[in-house]
């Protein structure tokens, strides 16, 4: 191989790996505040149509700001976090949309009865609010529905019911899982909204002696 060869290899090896300890000093343009924060934070800066009274980075959390109608939107930036988070206006968070969710993020609990939880962009979630409507319109909160099932035959024998409960809006009633082993079935307590009372269905498959 020739001098010059080797030479030009030489030139070449050089100019690339000072062009990629240059690239390692500088970012492709210098980002503001609220752009680093929302990269820090796993988020990606992008652009969407927002309210006119919404600026740059508005609080995604929240619902509202990019709600309104095209005439009275505008494109504003935002940040975009991966699933299961939204931008708060510093930060990619958790998203929370109940007392549960507040809980698993880790925010403050007020000893409040019921008990509240409360977001750092100053939310507030009661245990229990989720509320569940029968046909005939009658309306129980699962905070409620938790105090008719203990004080029925359920008692002390419920899971969680933060995670183990279910609305059935067709029959009216809040369904709670019970912490009760019993072969062949998963057993509930049942609590019927019209009535205000409370009592356990075993949901057994099969026979069972």
């Amino acid at each position: 191989m020739s001098k010059t060869i080797i030479a030009i290899i030489i030139i070449i090896v050089m100019v690339g790996l000072g062009y990629w300890i240059y690239q390692l000093t500088i970012t492709p343009e210098e980002l503001t505040e609220k752009e680093q924060a929302c990269v820090n934070s796993g988020g990606r800066v992008s652009t969407s149509s927002c309210c006119k009274a919404t600026g740059d980075f508005p609080n995604l959390c929240l619902i509202g700001p990019c709600g309104c109608s095209p005439d009275n939107s505008h494109q504003v930036k935002i940040c975009d976090c991966e699933e299961g988070k939204c931008f708060d206006g510093n930060t990619c968070v958790p998203e929370v949309y109940s007392f549960n969710d507040c809980i698993k993020a880790g925010y403050s609990v007020m000893e409040s009865y019921p008990r509240q939880c409360k977001t750092p962009d100053g939310r507030t979630f009661a245990e229990g609010e989720e509320h569940c409507i029968a046909p005939t319109g009658e309306s129980m909160s699962l905070f409620e529905a938790m105090q008719v099932a203990i004080a029925s035959e359920c008692g002390d024998q419920l899971k969680d019911y933060l995670e183990f409960s279910m609305c059935n809006a067709d029959t009216g009633t809040w369904w709670i899982d019970l912490d009760v082993e019993k072969e062949g079935c998963s057993p509930a307590c049942v609590v019927n909204i019209a009535t205000k009372t409370a009592a356990i269905n075993w949901r057994c498959m099969g026979v069972i002696d």
